[in-house]
């Protein structure tokens, strides 16, 4: 039983994907939220995720519970997604 995962979850991505801030974005935008064992698995993912945060292109929501955190893509971050199809 896996607990801390959902469908195309950010820990089942490809590392290469894991670097892409594109990629990130688009899988964040499908399952709006990860956990934190998903967005530090890596140091790849734990590098995006810092990037996406202070970059200003997500924005977070811890009030969802732990390990969870809710995820909404800013207009700057859904303007680099959309620029990048």
């Amino acid at each position: 039983m896996r607990l801390c995962t959902f469908s195309a979850g950010l820990d089942e991505m490809k590392r290469s994907h894991q670097r892409d801030p594109v990629m990130v974005l688009r899988a964040l935008d499908r399952c709006r939220r990860f956990s934190v064992f998903e967005a530090t698995a890596t140091p790849a993912i734990a590098h995006t995720m810092t990037y996406l945060c202070k970059a200003g292109l997500i924005e977070t929501d811890h009030s969802v519970g732990y390990p969870w955190t809710a995820v909404t893509l800013t207009e700057k971050g859904r303007s680099l997604m959309t620029t990048a199809s």
